[in-house]
């Protein structure tokens, strides 16, 4: 991939002018709860769609269970271990079903890749360029240093394409002072994917940008996060947490458009920040931030119907979220979902494949009862 042309703040990269457009139809939307057959596992995991079955993936214990459309349980693959078709770890962090197979990576940096029949066919460990020491780093703030970043756990999408996998990031370790996700520099500077090579295991390079709307409101900093994905011909979509617009790039981060509407469920009201030097009250302002205010969550776009879906959280006391259906920059509909997920998992709603005529979403836990469901939809005169 081609290197950053243009480095400098965020704005420098946000500059074509956003295009408005609203499908003049209305759209018939059937939304269907399917609970999955009982099987042992941890609650937490990750659901894809493959051939008409459900697939999901235990994020703890490594079994794959595969279910058919209905949600009956056909067979039981892989687990932890060190066999052809095991997983050699604990803690599943990433798992990105792509054409081929599967892609995931675990809590110590460890990847691995599996084929469509669950056979593992490569693996290795994330590495990072060192360009400086972490003691320099943590004094002399340089954004496009590697080691300024965490991978983004919990909060974003991994996504393939070709060689690559783009990591999503997040602020810098503990101890940097004046890099962290309330600074001026990071909101105008920080570097938020990075780029593996799948062959070699190297992060090539760290790139992008936040949205000039972090710089311009520091209110909106809790909420530095963001999803992506990308799309058949590699452009790169991205939805910030914040930000009413969806941007989309190429892989060398030149804009090319911005689109989209504010969620029409969704207020725009954030508190002004407290003095972040003080810890504590910083935590307190951002748990009351997460859980009170609305916020843009997921993205994930279905090649079939060259659909992509952006949901946004709904605050606390609405027992409903909000779910976004673009095609191409077409809104097509703004409806109401099963509020899912919390602060704490970051199990928001998300649509995770398509077998027709439903579109499914990610996995939901209900560890209380002891049950797993899908929530799945029917979208008409498309």
């Amino acid at each position: 991939m081609g290197c950053n042309k243009n480095p400098g703040s965020s704005s420098t990269y946000f500059h074509q002018e956003p295009v408005i457009e609203v499908y003049e139809r209305s759209v018939e939307i059937q939304i269907d709860t399917l609970s999955l057959d009982s099987v042992s596992s941890s609650f937490t995991g990750f659901a894809t769609i493959r051939e008409n079955q459900i697939y999901y993936l235990d994020a703890r214990f490594g079994w794959m269970y595969i279910f058919d459309s209905e949600g009956s349980l056909q067979r039981r693959e892989m687990g932890q271990g060190h066999g052809p078709k095991e997983i050699p770890m604990t803690g599943i962090q990433f798992f990105n079903p792509h054409d081929t197979g599967f892609f995931l990576v675990g809590s110590s940096a460890d990847f691995y890749q599996f084929d469509n029949d669950l056979n593992r066919t490569h693996n290795g460990v994330i590495r990072w360029k060192s360009e400086h020491p972490i003691e320099y780093l943590q004094q002399n703030p340089v954004p496009e240093a590697q080691r300024s970043y965490n991978l983004a756990y919990d909060t974003s999408s991994l996504r393939l394409y070709g060689d690559y996998a783009y990591l999503p990031l997040f602020s810098a370790p503990p101890g940097f002072s004046e890099f962290h996700l309330f600074t001026d520099l990071y909101a105008s500077e920080a570097r938020i994917l990075g780029e593996l090579n799948l062959n070699t295991g190297e992060v090539e390079r760290v790139f992008g940008r936040f949205s000039p709307i972090y710089a311009q409101d520091g209110r909106v900093r809790t909420f530095s996060i963001f999803d992506f994905d990308i799309l058949p011909d590699g452009e790169l979509l991205i939805s910030y947490a914040a930000d009413s617009l969806l941007h989309k790039f190429d892989l060398d981060f030149n804009h090319i458009q911005s689109f989209g509407f504010s969620g029409k469920h969704k207020k725009r009201d954030f508190s002004d920040m407290p003095d972040y030097s003080n810890p504590n009250e910083v935590q307190r302002h951002m748990m009351r931030e997460v859980v009170g205010r609305d916020f843009y969550t997921t993205l994930s776009c279905i090649e079939e119907h060259t659909l992509c879906f952006r949901s946004y959280r709904i605050s606390s006391d609405s027992q409903h979220d909000g779910l976004q259906i673009y095609r191409g920059n077409m809104l097509l509909a703004d409806i109401l979902v099963p509020k899912t997920g919390d602060h704490r998992n970051g199990n928001y709603f998300q649509i995770s494949g398509y077998s027709e005529p439903w579109f499914y979403s990610n996995i939901h836990f209900d560890e209380q009862n002891e049950q797993k469901f899908i929530y799945r939809l029917q979208i008409k005169d498309l």
